[in-house]
């Protein structure tokens, strides 16, 4: 015989009842999540954000830099994160200075568009987010922070001029890629620049470049490069990451590789491993007068097999 409480209903039922309710409670009380979702709201750096349920589009307006939602204690409340499935463009409309650390709040995005007020782009800014294959840069923006935007859905990236500083591995890039533009005042390609941009043909490097850093072109499917003439350094870390050691070449992989034509008469410094990985059918072609000394410095310096070839071109 079942037991039963005063009124006649199973005891049974009423635990049931009581576990769903508590279930629905406990599914609204999470951060951001009341049962009226937030439209908008202000950050910690005094930004405002707001959400379009029509148009599915998250927009930030201030004049600091946009980062997780607000912080009370050591908990960090994102409000916006009640949208986190919905939201499918974002806009930093001009007076914002600088995005960081949005990671996956707004990781089903499909478009982001950048005022031209915002000058940095910090690590982990917008990262995880697959779905987007629009991206529009700031004209402005001058530093991009390690692993600072998830464009591994896009075909095409062009990097604005203005950006003259960026970290390791600054982009999340996969075989979808087919055209990228280098800025022309960068000065410095880091390391693990263009990582895992497999089906990457081609690459234009500019003028400005002085130093390529280790792993700048691995695996990507190019066949022939041309590094320019006012290139200084090869390989190595990044200043202040000197203990990080990498084990692989700027060309590590490069399978299809074929050719590198060095236009600088200008090298005088080559870190190790900064050839390793080179296939021996590669041909190194360098400046008139330069074979002997470019064949030593990177073969002792470098890493580079005896067998590939190193040959001056007029």
């Amino acid at each position: 015989m079942r037991s039963k409480n005063r009124r006649g209903v199973p005891v049974i039922f009423m635990l049931a009842l009581c576990l769903l309710l508590s279930g629905l409670l406990l599914a609204g009380s999470g951060p951001g999540c009341a049962k009226k979702k937030p439209v908008r709201g202000v950050d910690d750096n005094g930004n405002t954000w707001r959400y379009d349920k029509k148009t599915k589009t998250l927009t930030f307006s201030g004049k600091g830099v946009v980062t997780k939602d607000s912080r009370k204690g050591n908990e960090i409340i994102c409000e916006y994160e009640c949208w986190e499935n919905e939201i499918r463009k974002v806009v930093f409309k001009n007076g914002i200075k600088g995005i960081e650390m949005l990671s996956a709040y707004i990781d089903k995005a499909d478009e982001i568009i950048m005022a031209d007020s915002i000058t940095k782009v910090g690590s982990s800014a917008i990262m995880s987010s697959s779905n987007c294959r629009k991206i529009r840069f700031s004209k402005n923006l001058r530093e991009v922070g390690h692993l600072s935007i998830d464009c591994s859905s896009c075909q095409e990236v062009n990097l604005p001029d203005s950006i003259v500083k960026m970290d390791w591995r600054p982009f999340d890039f996969s075989k979808k890629l087919r055209k990228i533009h280098i800025p022309r005042r960068l000065q410095e390609i880091p390391p693990e620049f263009l990582d895992g941009a497999s089906g990457l043909t081609h690459i234009k490097i500019p003028s400005s470049v002085k130093i390529i850093r280790d792993e700048a072109f691995a695996k990507t499917s190019i066949e022939k490069i041309t590094l320019p003439e006012n290139v200084e350094e090869l390989g190595g870390s990044l200043p202040g990451d000197e203990n990080v050691v990498y084990f692989n070449g700027i060309f590590y992989k490069c399978k299809k590789l074929r050719e590198i034509t060095i236009k600088s008469r200008k090298i005088t410094k080559v870190k190790e491993n900064a050839f390793r990985g080179i296939g021996k059918k590669v041909v190194i072609y360098v400046p008139k007068g330069k074979g002997k000394e470019y064949r030593t410095l990177f073969r002792k310096k470098g890493a580079l097999s005896p067998k590939v070839r190193v040959v001056e071109k007029g």
